[in-house]
């Protein structure tokens, strides 16, 4: 994905290179999960106790 109006700004020497700067990024433990993120979601909070699961909405 790209910017739709102008050149992406990285930030590179604030951020690092990686977005968190000595922070170890690993591979994930886990597979990516089959279906869409909704439906992914719709199963999961289906199956949780109420009130144990906080969703936190991040980025753009």
């Amino acid at each position: 994905p790209k910017p739709l109006v102008r050149t992406p700004i990285y930030a590179e020497n604030v951020h690092g290179q990686e977005g968190l700067p000595g922070v170890p990024v690993h591979e994930p433990a886990k597979g990516l999960a089959e279906g869409n993120a909704v439906d992914y979601l719709i199963r999961t909070l289906s199956k949780a106790k109420p009130h144990s699961i906080t969703i936190a909405m991040l980025g753009p």
